[in-house]
């Protein structure tokens, strides 16, 4: 069942997603995209649970609001009130949000017939050293240019 087109705005899409995790305990969502393999791959499906209900954790891949819409990527920091996502395979961490823009807990992936949980210390150990190696060439670069 498709619940919204995808042709509709981002905004319209991100309402209706937080209309559903109100009034239901799990929202199930098809992903799309490639940042967050090989954890998520497109065509996943994620089961979310709102952040009300399952408060995310360092480790965890988090439905966040994204400008009009959302991201789903892992939490790599906190920090008063202010939380850090970052998908696993890009070099540097997203913007920061606050706990309000924490939408969703991913809790379950089923990619064909395997079922996972998403949620995972190593990965999370792993998007933070890549931020402090892309944050450590670009101190490097500097350094020789200057």
């Amino acid at each position: 069942m498709t619940l919204i087109s995808s042709e509709a705005s981002p905004a319209l899409r991100r309402q209706v997603l937080l209309e559903c995790l109100r009034e239901f305990a799990q929202v199930r969502l098809t992903v799309s995209g490639a940042c967050m393999e090989p954890a998520l791959r497109d065509g996943d499906v994620v089961t979310l649970v709102a952040a009300a209900r399952r408060p995310p954790r360092l480790g965890d891949v988090v439905l966040a609001a994204a400008g009009d819409g959302v991201s789903l990527h892992r939490l790599v920091w906190a920090t008063r009130g202010r939380w850090r996502t970052k998908a696993d395979r890009a070099p540097t961490w997203d913007a920061a949000v606050s706990e309000p823009d924490l939408i969703a807990t991913a809790v379950e992936v089923r990619s064909g017939e395997r079922t996972s949980k998403p949620r995972s210390a190593a990965r999370l150990l792993r998007s933070l050293l890549a931020v402090a190696a892309a944050h450590l060439r670009a101190l490097r670069r500097a350094s020789l240019r200057g």
